[in-house]
């Protein structure tokens, strides 16, 4: 039977018949086996690109089309449809709109792919139905499958427990571990020779020790420079009141202002030559004062601070103690 004979009986007009053809339903038997909702969005799709009627059959026109045929076919009682209206009252008034998840998002706060929530698709605005089917006993299919045995070979890996690894300590030889060789370039040299401190006393000022310093050179002009730029400090401010207090003396003048110009050019070949001079241990300035702790054992002089006595000792006895580290020094090997 064709759907033509539903024709006149249930107001299926002719283009409505041909809407249902152009969806693949042409005969009772496939109307009475559609699904109400499922045709409904078949019959709009195909309307909205073929324009066949102008205005569509509602859901309830559908479902009383399936109730018909289903009655010609004398399958009313096969597959019952039921009207559930309280279901609409549980689906949400809006389709919540979920975003997706990126991979780093997902990595960065360590979300299980099991945590991840799907969001489901609802039809928004439409009447629900619930079709109850009632279940075909099938008969098993015999699918035939190749079957194939896949051995692994896993290597085994032995955990050492603690007495074995107590037993390979005890019976593994002792390891000798060889000195260093000895750098001359940048060896220390911690004591010095025995000629230099021959008929010296060690307890004695002049009894040279220490580590020795690669600039011996160097350090001395340092000092020597130090000493002089301090002593010259004092003497620059007398002659600066002899100039004041003695003008007429024109050849006192000439000499009390030699010493302030000597004096800077001294300060100046101090900050050249001096202030970089660093110790060989902490590596800190050997003739510039710091905002620090100095050590209790450099030399010092009351009212003179650390410079003036450092330069001195080392000077006069080729060896001083760091004012930052305390450590001996020497310019002899």
């Amino acid at each position: 039977m064709e759907v033509a004979d539903l024709l006149d009986s249930q107001g299926i007009s002719g283009d409505n018949a041909q809407l249902l053809a152009a969806v693949g339903v042409e005969t009772l038997v496939g109307l009475s086996q559609s699904d109400p909702g499922g045709l409904l969005e078949e019959l709009e799709t195909a309307n909205s690109h073929l324009g066949l009627v102008e205005q569509l059959p509602n859901l309830d026109q559908v479902v009383t089309w399936i109730e018909e045929a289903r009655n010609r076919l004398g399958e009313e009682d096969s597959t019952p449809v039921t009207r559930l209206d309280e279901v609409v009252e549980l689906i949400p008034i809006s389709v919540v709109k979920a975003f997706p998840v990126s991979k780093e998002s997902i990595l960065k706060n360590k979300i299980a792919v099991g945590d991840v929530p799907v969001m489901d698709e609802f039809l928004e605005g439409k009447d629900l139905y619930v079709e109850e089917i009632k279940n075909i006993a099938s008969e098993p299919s015999e699918i035939k499958a190749t079957v194939r045995e896949i051995s692994t070979k896993t290597p085994v890996r032995k955990i050492s427990s603690q007495e074995d690894i107590s037993e390979s300590i005890s019976s593994s030889k002792k390891s000798k571990v060889e000195p260093l060789e000895r750098n001359k370039q940048f060896d220390l040299r911690k004591t010095a020779t025995p000629e230099i401190n021959r008929g010296r006393k060690v307890h004695s000022r002049a009894y040279i020790r220490g580590v020795l310093h690669p600039q011996p050179i160097r350090v001395k002009l340092g000092a020597f420079l130090s000493a002089l730029t301090i002593c010259l400090l004092p003497l620059s401010l007398m002659a600066g009141g002899a100039i004041l207090f003695f003008k007429d003396d024109h050849e006192l003048v000439i000499w009390s202002a030699a010493v302030p110009v000597a004096s800077v050019i001294l300060g100046l070949m101090y900050l050249i030559f001096a202030r970089p001079v660093k110790c060989r241990v902490c590596g800190q300035p050997l003739f510039a004062a710091k905002s620090c702790r100095r050590n209790p054992q450099g030399h010092r002089i009351p009212f003179l601070g650390y410079i003036l006595p450092t330069s001195l000792q080392l000077l006069i006895f080729h060896w001083f103690r760091c004012m930052y580290c305390g450590t001996s020094i020497r310019l002899k090997e």
